[in-house]
């Protein structure tokens, strides 16, 4: 239980940290936005509650589709057709954001240079005492180049 609050502490501070950001500003209007024209239109073609109108704006959106609501009328199926192509892009691009920006957070706590989407660590320049002048790789530098680099010698 600790550690879920610990996360959702940590989640709600990256979401505050990212609202400096402008272009996180943007997408977070966006969404905000996106989502209130789904609740309102649901709750004026379908006819639904605002709560089940907002559920399913969220739960179309995120890809998730339990299924339990879906519109009756074709004006409303026409509209959620639409609503996916134009808001599913959109709530990738925002939690796509939240998301490095928490691992930005998390490798700066740690002092760690973040990790390459391969699970390789970038190679950084270091000062080698015999090449004055020149940057050469760190040795921690474990790519398939590198490797090869140091095979040749």
């Amino acid at each position: 239980m600790i550690s879920f609050l610990v996360t959702l502490a940590r989640f709600f501070n990256t979401i505050r940290a990212s609202l400096k950001e402008p272009e996180f500003q943007a997408l977070s209007f966006l969404v905000a936005v996106t989502l209130l024209s789904g609740t309102l239109f649901y709750r004026s073609v379908e006819g639904w509650g605002i709560l089940d109108s907002l559920y399913f704006s969220v739960i179309t959106l995120t890809t998730i589709g339990y299924g339990d609501l879906a519109p009756a009328t074709n004006v409303g199926k026409i509209f959620t057709i639409v609503y996916v192509f134009v808001g599913v892009g959109l709530i990738a691009a925002f939690i796509g954001k939240i998301a490095s920006r928490s691992i930005e957070a998390r490798a700066s706590r740690t002092n760690h240079r973040p990790a390459s989407p391969r699970g390789e660590l970038p190679a950084s320049p270091a000062k080698d005492p015999d090449r004055e002048g020149e940057e050469t790789m760190r040795e921690d530098d474990d790519t398939e180049e590198s490797r090869a680099d140091k095979n040749s010698l």
